[in-house]
């Protein structure tokens, strides 16, 4: 959904163009005489002081462009924290039902023992083992928030009909995001993936995350997506995006996150299976340093 903030650049650039366009338009009429018979076009001074006008306007409407930028971005980022605080409701709702289920199964199991049903309950076992294995995974993620959020969006997937696979390998103790960045950067992934994988007939998205050479590696896969490998980093500037009624600003917060850290974002894509971001930090450092380096 776009912001307010982002309909009100739209209209600003327009107007900018049309206003360019016009001004140029009665310049170019006015030096091939057209206007030579209409006194206040002819006056030179007149034409310098429109063209002064003009330039002003320009840049004052540059800098309202810019300033309306920020603040859609900030909007971006309010909404995703809402959209985090609807995860939390989300994550009490989802152990509420793990829990009553959790009872039922229970329940089943012990009607088995009873009835000396040994072969339906092996069965039984094992069918839970089956569904509940993915959760075994996050378990050893000690960020809570992570392993939160990870939990929400399986249910998401679940919803969703995605198939939603999960490698952990590492429990990013080490991962240097703060809590919000660390929800920000995986949220906007993970739902990066599942809408563009929603566009294949069987969606699939699988998540790595490890340690690979003193970094924390984060892969995500989906098999809905291609993007051209030409585009290279256009895809992560402020507000670009192919997508009908989307504001441009996922990838590019995900890739200054990324860069706060001194990590870096890379994506492979091919048409006929889909498109894996790769995302590597180095492990236990401080941002300041990479802030510092930056204004050098």
């Amino acid at each position: 959904m776009e912001t307010k903030s982002s309909l009100k650049v739209t209209f600003l650039i327009n107007g900018v163009l049309i206003q360019s366009f016009l001004q140029i338009l009665l310049i170019t009429m006015n030096h091939n005489g057209l206007f030579a018979d209409i006194a206040f076009v002819m006056n030179d001074r007149m034409v310098v002081v429109a063209l002064l006008v003009n330039m002003v306007v320009f840049v004052l409407v540059l800098l309202n462009i810019k300033k309306l930028r920020k603040v859609a971005t900030q909007e971006f980022v309010i909404e995703k924290q809402k959209e985090n605080l609807d995860n939390l409701g989300k994550l009490v709702e989802t152990i509420q039902q793990q829990k009553h289920d959790f009872m039922n199964h229970l329940q089943v199991i012990n009607g088995f023992s009873d009835l000396g049903n040994y072969d339906e309950l092996n069965k039984y076992v094992k069918e839970i083992t089956n569904e509940v294995r993915p959760h075994f995974q996050l378990m050893q993620i000690s960020r809570l928030e992570i392993k939160s959020l990870l939990l929400v969006k399986a249910g998401v997937a679940k919803e969703s009909k995605i198939d939603f696979m999960m490698a952990i390998e590492d429990d990013f103790e080490a991962f240097p995001l703060c809590k919000i960045q660390a929800v920000n950067l995986l949220g906007n992934l993970i739902d990066n993936a599942f809408k563009a994988a929603s566009k294949a007939d069987k969606p699939f998205v699988k998540l790595y995350l490890g340690f690979e050479n003193g970094f924390n590696v984060i892969r995500i896969f989906n098999n809905g997506g291609y993007i051209p490998q030409d585009l290279g980093e256009e895809i992560f500037l402020k507000g670009y995006t192919t997508k009908k009624g989307s504001n441009g600003l996922g990838l590019y917060i995900i890739k200054s996150i990324v860069s706060e850290y001194g990590g870096s974002i890379i994506y492979n894509s091919k048409p006929e299976t889909g498109t894996e971001f790769i995302i590597r930090v180095p492990v236990g450092q401080d941002k300041s340093m990479f802030v510092k380096e930056q204004g050098e």
